[in-house]
């Protein structure tokens, strides 16, 4: 658990950080320095002291038409891997995220959805961080769809890396089912690390388990409302809220919050022919503003 008591007016003030029960002065320069400081020791806590391995969390933005058949796109199966059975188009798209507008936090995510007749797969791979600590992973998944219903897999590689630590690495698999329960309703659920490894090098640590169960309900062709709710081991519930509005297929529009920081974000993208672009924008209460950017590259329609 990180704390803090802060109040400094000039260069040379200290801050007291409170982690895990001990307390450290820190001379604090600048509000951007404190900032830095309070995301490395949530970082350096959440590695060397926690009893499990956290998961790679990902922006809501993206993912959000994991359970849906209109908004579905390259990117939804970060929600849920059974999404990829309802991808049609061959898509391989780039989503970078720099949070709290701090180059050691940025954050690339590159996902890859092929369509076949035997199901879909999906190929992805994260990376976030800087010298000192960086983590990166690599999944691959597959969905098949059953009717009424989809089912999906997905396995992970992640390795972690801190300074002074080295790099550990474990592999996981996640599973998911998503349900189309009339033509405009779908509700599923996520498994995340139903089964895993132990983290290389350390025997205790090891990936937590998480669950998410998600509704989407597709109000019309343009709007699209959906919800996910988020259990990890040992941590309170989140629960991520969206709202999409897509306007002739080429303009789109999403908001949305997630309970666990009260953290809004805003996207807006337009699609040209077969690229798309969005611009992105999450805000924090205490750490600030993350601005992101997506561009989703697409297969034509057949028959376009």
């Amino acid at each position: 658990m990180l704390n803090t008591y802060c109040a400094p007016k000039r260069a040379g003030d200290f801050c007291t950080i409170f982690l895990n029960g001990q307390n450290f002065l820190t001379p604090v320069k600048t509000n951007h320095r404190l900032k830095k400081l309070l995301i490395y020791s949530l970082l350096l806590a959440q590695f060397a002291r926690s009893q499990s391995v956290h998961h790679f969390s990902h922006s809501g933005f993206i993912g959000s038409g994991a359970y849906s058949k209109k908004f579905i796109d390259g990117f939804s199966f970060i929600s849920n891997p059974a999404a990829l059975s309802q991808t049609t188009l061959l898509s391989a798209g780039l989503f970078t995220e720099k949070k709290f507008l701090l180059k050691e936090l940025n954050v690339y995510t590159i996902a890859i959805a092929i369509p076949t007749s035997v199901g879909g797969f999906g190929i992805l791979t994260r990376y976030n961080g800087f010298n000192d600590y960086n983590e990166a992973q690599l999944g691959l998944g597959y969905a098949k769809n059953l009717g009424h219903v989809d089912l999906g897999i997905q396995f992970n590689y992640t390795a972690i890396r801190i300074a002074g630590y080295g790099t550990n690495s474990v592999v996981q698999a996640d599973a998911g089912m998503v349900w189309h329960v009339m033509e405009k309703l779908h509700t599923g659920v996520h498994l995340m690390n139903v089964v895993a490894g132990k983290l290389s090098g350390n025997a205790n640590e090891k990936p937590a388990l998480i669950f998410k169960m998600g509704l989407g309900y597709e109000v019309s062709d343009a709007v699209f409302i959906s919800s996910e709710i988020c259990k990890e081991e040992d941590k309170i519930v989140t629960v991520i809220a969206l709202l999409q509005y897509t306007l002739a297929g080429k303009f789109y529009l999403k908001g949305g919050i997630s309970t666990a920081t009260s953290s809004p974000w805003l996207g807006a993208g337009l699609r040209w022919k077969m690229i798309r672009i969005d611009i992105t924008s999450g805000y924090h209460p205490q750490l600030g503003i993350t601005p992101g950017l997506l561009l989703l590259f697409s297969s034509k329609q057949k028959g376009t």
